[in-house]
């Protein structure tokens, strides 16, 4: 959901009834040019208050906040509310339903993109997603797809029991649905004054669980982990981790990132780590454990103090917009300690909340949150700081970077050769990739209008890229003939290395071998005359 605001502007998105404090909120934010994130007057060029009381609105909004911090909130699309959302895409839920045998049975509920309704199955009672049309199109609608997509495709029918099951999605009415558990219980956000002290740690470890399947199992960061995406059951047992809208891998390049002078940012501004909102880390494992992390510790905080993280702040943004920002960078959350919740619980909040990424990854881990060990609570009561900031992962695929540059590559050498194609990439996850190459060879004995697309995909497994390829003879919507796929190549890639050369004459001689099989089938199961 990036903005295309200018450079050095974060844009925050809010509905109209659910406030700030529980908005995934799409930001663009540039990383800071100056020493310090909020500048004293002297770095401001001297300028003390009285002057900038002196000078019109617009200069002293921008002395006192420079260019890559102001905070715009700015309605550039229009929100509906949770009421509106409903009567919206109540109608299209209705029609899945009839058309599945389901029986639609309660609202649950809407954010600012979709609407989720109960609906009873022949497995159970369900929780069905209805996406809002209007988040689909354009440039955002194609980050919902993708990140959608990703969900279906690697999250559906998983293990995990803290997190939220997916079982099916798809399209309905040029819209998306997804088909989802309906975990039992009730928003935790909206509970937290009842919960037990006694059933903090359950809590804190389970849905720490589902966060460390998410990275370690599936490569993935949550991103937006907050008590108001966590189910609890009525006796504060268990609890479910919601809303996997915004995940992202954990070694994805190029999306989420600077994106045509952009910064694209996804979350919860509150529960935002200061390196994540400022973008003063590059993507990889560190800043993504870092931010699962602080909000982990983001909801110790809200489970002890019994109130969302920096809740007074968000109450007072709609009369300052830039509160929130400055209480990220600098603010230190307060936890108190009444003796009803143990110490090294308290203690782990504050070292998760830590506003240094380093020392924060330095002196947090797994195991601090899943608990069970006894001297590592003991370590944490006493200060001492043990833990191991994470390598940046050197074993990245290289898959996403190399199949851009292979699409570049390929297709200039076929220009050479008077071959001109439509092509594009699809990058499915951190190490599969795809690229479509389709042309219309000028011959004769293929029916007008045929076209041919040569497909190529590109497969990290083990230590091994697999390079494969196949083909398609289509006629407009019609497929006529197949072939494939077809081995190309393996290759063994090290860290950092750009994708080998050879592997464009390759993939070239693979176009050409596997556009003149489908000719050549084609040719000898559908015989006529050819002209000269």
């Amino acid at each position: 959901m990036a903005s295309d605001l200018p450079l050095g502007q974060v844009t925050q998105a809010r509905s109209s009834n659910s406030g700030l404090a529980n908005a995934a909120l799409p930001v663009s934010v540039r990383a800071p040019g100056c020493p310090s994130l909020f500048p004293s007057p002297s770095e401001r060029g001297g300028r003390g208050r009285g002057a900038s009381e002196r000078l019109p609105k617009k200069v002293s909004r921008a002395i006192l906040f420079p260019r890559w911090l102001r905070i715009v909130i700015k309605s550039r699309i229009h929100v509906s509310s949770e009421e509106q959302l409903k009567r919206e895409l109540e109608p299209i839920a209705r029609s899945l339903c009839k058309s599945r045998n389901w029986e639609l049975t309660d609202f649950l509920g809407a954010g600012a993109t979709a609407a989720t309704f109960e609906i009873k199955t022949a497995d159970g009672l369900r929780a069905l997603k209805i996406y809002a049309p209007s988040f689909l199109k354009g440039k955002r609608g194609e980050q919902v797809r993708r990140r959608f997509e990703l969900v279906v495709e690697h999250l559906k029918a998983h293990n995990c029991p803290h997190l939220i099951q997916v079982y099916e999605g798809g399209e309905v009415k040029k819209t998306l649905y997804m088909l989802m558990q309906r975990a039992p219980g009730q928003c935790l956000a909206k509970v937290l004054k009842l919960v037990p002290p006694g059933n903090i740690r359950t809590i804190v470890h389970q849905i720490a669980t589902a966060a460390k399947f998410l990275e370690e199992e599936k490569g993935l960061c949550h991103r937006d982990i907050k008590s108001d995406n966590i189910v609890i059951s009525n006796d504060f047992a268990n609890a479910v981790l919601l809303d996997l809208g915004v995940v992202r891998w954990l070694d994805e390049e190029g999306v989420g990132t600077d994106h045509e002078g952009q910064l694209p940012f996804v979350a919860t501004a509150q529960y935002s780590s200061p390196e994540y909102m400022f973008r003063l880390s590059p993507p990889g494992l560190n800043l993504w454990r870092g931010l699962t992390f602080y909000q982990l510790g983001g909801l110790i905080h809200d489970l002890v103090m019994k109130e969302r993280l920096f809740q007074d702040v968000v109450q007072r943004s709609s009369e300052n917009r830039y509160l929130i920002a400055y209480a990220v960078a600098t603010q230190i959350p307060s936890i108190t300690h009444d003796g009803s919740v143990p110490i090294d619980l308290v203690l782990l909040a504050q070292r998760a909340l830590e506003k240094d990424a380093a020392r924060r990854l330095a002196s947090v881990e797994w195991s601090d949150f899943l608990g069970g060990d006894k001297s590592r609570q003991n370590e944490v009561i006493l200060g001492l700081r043990t833990g191991q900031v994470p390598a940046r992962t050197a074993t990245a695929s290289p898959v996403p970077t190399w199949t851009r540059g292979l699409e570049e590559a390929l297709d200039r050498r076929l220009i050479e050769e008077q071959i001109h194609c439509r092509h594009e990439a699809t990058i499915h996850s951190h190490d599969r990739a795809t690229l479509i190459f389709s042309w219309r060879p000028e011959i004769n004995i293929l029916p007008g209008q045929a076209e041919i697309e040569v497909r190529i995909d590109l497969s990290h497994q083990s230590s091994l890229i697999e390079v494969s390829g196949s083909s398609e003879l289509r006629v407009g919507p019609l497929k006529i003939l197949e072939h494939g796929p077809t081995p190309i190549v393996s290759i063994s890639p090290h860290p950092g290395e750009q994708f080998p050369l050879t592997l464009v004459d390759q993939a070239r001689e693979a176009f050409i071998s596997l556009s003149a099989q489908l000719v050549t089938t084609y040719s000898e199961t559908s015989p006529k005359e050819i002209e000269p």
